[in-house]
């Protein structure tokens, strides 16, 4: 199934499904355990699934989350992916890349708290030791964002991708403050 799919001519393909297929597709493939394990973890399979990722996902715009079931749908695929991550994987680079790529700032707000440790801290410690800057990220940098809090907290020696992005937070300028609200009853 990934050899058609990681040729040239596939991106003709990928322009006619809907943008979330290949990375759908892609994340629960790394996500499944068959009979002889998971997909990544096969010598034979793993430079497919990195030749379809390269094609048809990494430097793609993010803009497709969207409608009242994908959001559903990429939750359960971010935890079964964080789970696996955690158990599984011993750092794992494509795999990490995949978890992470759940932390973009288009994806559901509750994949974005898994990935930055709101449920683990754990998890955001060994992403950072598992994402040096080398390894390539799904999405644009520019379609990533940390929480606010995170930018202080990792900042330093930006060499990981959880740290630059975190460093990109902390130097984003701040929204101007807001004069307190007016009691419109007291102006009478």
């Amino acid at each position: 199934m990934l050899a058609p799919l990681g040729r040239p001519e596939a991106e003709q393909l990928a322009r006619a499904v809907p943008p979330w297929l290949p990375f759908l597709t892609f994340a629960n493939l790394m996500a499944t355990c068959g009979e002889e394990g998971y997909a990544w973890r096969d010598p034979e399979a793993r430079p497919l699934l990195e030749t379809f990722c390269q094609r048809h996902l990494q430097g793609r715009e993010l803009s497709f989350i969207d409608g009242e079931w994908l959001p559903e749908i990429l939750r359960g695929l971010c935890d079964r992916v964080a789970k696996i991550f955690l158990e599984e994987s011993f750092m794992d680079g494509l795999l990490a890349s995949l978890l992470w790529a759940f932390s973009a700032k288009a994806m559901p707000q509750e994949c974005q708290k898994v990935v930055w440790g709101a449920e683990d801290p754990a998890l955001l410690r060994l992403l950072d030791r598992a994402l040096p800057s080398s390894q390539p990220l799904f999405w644009r940098l520019e379609d990533y964002a940390a929480p606010e809090a995170m930018g202080s907290q990792l900042a330093s020696d930006a060499r990981t991708w959880p740290r630059i992005i975190a460093a990109r937070a902390a130097e984003a300028p701040k929204p101007a403050q807001l004069p307190p609200p007016v009691d419109l009853n007291a102006l009478e």
